[in-house]
């Protein structure tokens, strides 16, 4: 069969890719001074704009979201202070969490989504007028569901604490979801646009690098909490601010959003909608409306990544499931820039192979799983 060379493993969930000759003309990469020091008008203002579009006050561009959770928690006091994080937090955020930890931080993790432990955890490690930060993502690509954060926002604004949420994998995707809005909302401003929660005791760390398909990260809150953190930041004390590229991008990516954005989430609801309406009769792990779909074929999912790649050049993965059956899970991210033809060409070639049994030993699939 032909090799076609369809890509499932990358998270451009809405098809942007900013080529160069959209994004303009630029006479040097970087300006080799400090973000501390100078950044560039253009930059400050997307960032606000980013934070803005999430319902927060402002924002703050950076390079990665490696960089701002390295930095936030020392906008507060080490002794005073506890963090409380989802236990199945994106390793960018615990790697932040770690470091505040060795830097005398009580750190106390939480079963995931566990509004109860989260509760107990508290009681018994945050003492007396000490202040609490909760931190979890905003929306969970392996069981597919937002954290309770209104319970959370509630419990911290009892104990005079903040609620970090890292929002990569919502903005750009999810937004305002007034009556009769498709399921991702409208205008991609994220998970707090999407449960219509405000308040200036929300900080928001979020990559832009999937949705809107920049590499670069933006820190959402309160003008003050933005301020604290431009002074107390080291790593903008010792790296120079996001490339005079990437910030083209950044603006890019949000003038296509302004303009086409519900347009490509619609596409992309399409495309979703689709693919689970063609593979119904397989077994899936979840019907979720989200991008990344997967198929619990278990122990032959490794065997069909490989039959899709070699014989058809389609790039799939697999992938352990957040569900009690623990079987492995073929995976695949639809985009909004995929067409139907390829859809349509992958799911007949998954099908051909378990119909055929591939190179499985003989006998049903489904006694492997």
């Amino acid at each position: 069969m032909k090799r076609r060379g369809i890509d499932f493993t990358s998270a451009l969930y809405l098809g942007l890719h900013h080529p160069s000759r959209q994004l303009g003309e630029w006479h040097s990469l970087t300006t080799g001074k400090p973000a501390f020091l100078y950044e560039p008008e253009e930059a400050s203002e997307i960032g606000k704009r980013f934070g803005r579009l999430q319902g927060l006050a402002t924002g703050l561009i950076s390079k990665s979201s490696l960089h701002l959770f390295t930095d936030i928690f020392k906008l507060f006091d080490p002794q005073k202070t506890c963090i409380f994080y989802d236990s199945d937090i994106y390793s960018v955020a615990l790697t932040g969490i770690q470091l505040a930890g060795m830097q005398t931080y009580r750190i106390i993790p939480f079963s995931h989504h566990c509004t109860k432990t989260l509760q107990v955890n508290i009681q018994r490690y945050c003492s007396q007028g000490q202040q609490a930060l909760i931190v979890t993502d905003g929306y969970c690509m392996k069981c597919r569901k937002a954290p309770p954060l209104r319970h959370y926002h509630q419990i911290i604004s009892q104990l005079n604490g903040f609620l970090i949420i890292d929002d990569t994998q919502s903005i750009g995707l999810l937004g305002t979801n007034a009556s009769g809005n498709p399921p991702f909302g409208k205008k991609g401003g994220g998970i707090l646009k999407w449960l219509n929660i405000r308040s200036e005791r929300i900080i928001t760390i979020s990559s832009l690098a999937k949705a809107f398909g920049v590499p670069l990260a933006i820190l959402g809150g309160s003008e003050k909490m933005i301020q604290q953190f431009q002074y107390k930041s080291s790593t903008r004390l010792h790296n120079s601010p996001p490339s005079r590229v990437d910030v083209l991008a950044a603006w890019h990516a949000y003038h296509l959003n302004q303009t086409v954005g519900d347009r490509l989430r619609e596409k992309l609801l399409k495309n979703i909608r689709f693919f689970q309406k063609r593979t119904e009769d397989l077994p899936p792990s979840s019907w979720a409306v989200s991008p990344l779909q997967t198929l619990a074929f278990g122990k032959i999912s490794g065997l069909l990544m490989q039959y899709l790649r070699d014989q058809h050049g389609i790039m799939t993965f697999t992938t352990q499931p957040h569900t009690p059956s623990k079987r492995t899970e073929l995976g695949l991210i639809i985009r909004a820039d995929h067409r139907i033809e390829e859809l349509d060409y992958t799911i007949r070639a998954l099908k051909y192979f378990l119909k055929n049994n591939g190179q499985v030993p003989a006998g049903s699939y489904q006694n492997l799983i």
